[in-house]
């Protein structure tokens, strides 16, 4: 692993111990033993699932519980829940995690309205 990626892991790992709920980045599955190290060095926890082809999608996390949650996420979110859960997830504010919403919702009713 080059060192700007090195910095990238180690930029998420830092977010995460100074409160950041969790972290998700996608790396190469061979960068896959040096990020756990990273993360076992740090004493982070971390879930990670393949994601196409040689990527990983890879969760940072400190709280145990936090790995639950991730685990019953959708890929994508969908509906107004899985917004908010992965904007919490993420340390958005409950304000910027609503006016998101809003905003989707409105994109979400423009897309219905157009005539094809």
């Amino acid at each position: 692993m080059d060192e700007f990626r090195k910095g990238q892991i180690e930029e998420n790992c830092t977010m995460v111990l100074n409160g950041k709920p969790c972290s998700m980045i996608l790396i190469k599955k061979k960068e896959l033993d040096s990020v756990i190290a990273i993360c076992k060095r740090e004493k982070l926890n971390y879930l990670h699932h393949n994601h196409y082809k040689d990527w990983v999608v890879f969760w940072i996390f400190k709280i145990l519980q936090i790995g639950d949650v991730i685990k019953l996420l959708p890929k994508e979110p969908k509906n107004e829940l899985d917004h908010y859960l992965f904007g919490s997830l993420f340390g958005y504010s409950n304000e910027s995690i609503c006016n998101y919403i809003k905003k989707w919702k409105e994109e979400n009713e423009k897309r219905k309205l157009k005539i094809y």
